[in-house]
């Protein structure tokens, strides 16, 4: 049933989700249209007469590049605000009334949500950094043009990264290189990690018989301060233990390891949450 599930969670959300990746073709677009300026071209002169023309897509140039950072940042918040009001929807709404009665465990239904709601996060992340990539070529196309071409501007600069993080190694003793892999897995999964607790707050939220939106913000806003509060005191807890450790990359494995300790615990304890609000105490309205 767990496949079935999921199946049917994509189909709910797709449409939302293949919406915000367009946008994010749209934006893109148009910070391509924002390098066809002529501020970002060298070597071009105007007459009197096409200055004030020239000074009109200049500034239209400004606008439309601080319009794609907005709309960046709206693709990244959308996505998280479709499926945190989705899974209220399905689940404590008036279409929970279906959704509880499906012959399915709330296991099943929570991870089904999570899995599919993580991965088109993930999936619209990616199409951020895609698109951050490609206003990048379009810059190197539009300002450099004639000294780089976009293939020697992304070979320069991944050499210049290599040669970063070999200086980083060698002065610091820490091999940059052998934890990358563990971030990017840390990336990945920040996605299912964000939607679980947002997730379990709502469920929070369900508790209290008035307001429930509200509370369920304030429980967000409480448990994210309460990590803070368990991040910062591991922190200065493995700081102090600094002096004792071999080397800056001792330092940097231990904090990691109570970082991500902090996470696990506070990711089940949010999933336990909405486990057991939909299982125990479950008031639709």
């Amino acid at each position: 049933m767990l496949g079935k599930l999921i199946k049917y969670e994509w189909k709910n959300t797709y449409k939302a989700g293949c919406l915000i990746l367009l946008s994010l073709v749209a934006t893109t677009f148009l910070g391509w249209l924002a390098f066809q300026s002529p501020m970002w071209r060298n070597n071009i002169s105007y007459t009197d007469a096409q200055m004030p023309v020239a000074i009109l897509m200049n500034v239209m140039s400004v606008f439309t590049l601080l319009f794609y950072v907005i709309m960046l940042i709206a693709a990244g918040l959308g996505i998280v605000i479709y499926l945190t009001l989705q899974f209220y929807r399905t689940m404590y709404s008036g279409e929970g009334y279906l959704t509880h009665t499906l012959p399915v465990t709330k296991n099943q239904l929570l991870i089904s949500k999570i899995l599919i709601g993580g991965v088109w996060s993930l999936l619209v992340t990616l199409g951020i950094i895609l698109s951050v990539a490609a206003l990048v070529s379009f810059m190197v196309m539009s300002a450099l043009a004639g000294e780089y071409s976009v293939a020697e501007f992304w070979r320069l600069f991944l050499e210049e990264i290599g040669k970063m993080f070999k200086f980083f190694e060698m002065e610091l003793d820490f091999e940059l290189s052998a934890r990358i892999g563990l971030w990017m897995i840390g990336l990945v999964s920040s996605h299912f990690i964000t939607l679980t607790v947002v997730f379990g707050a709502i469920s929070l939220g369900q508790l209290f018989a008035k307001h429930r939106v509200l509370m369920a913000i304030v429980c967000y806003i409480g448990v994210q301060m309460m990590s803070g509060l368990l991040e910062s005191v591991t922190r200065v807890m493995t700081a102090t233990v600094f002096d004792t450790v071999s080397s800056f990359g001792s330092y940097v494995d231990t904090n990691s390891i109570v970082s991500w300790a902090v996470k696990i615990l506070l990711t089940a304890g949010m999933y336990l949450a909405s486990w057991l609000v939909t299982s125990k105490k479950l008031n639709l309205e």
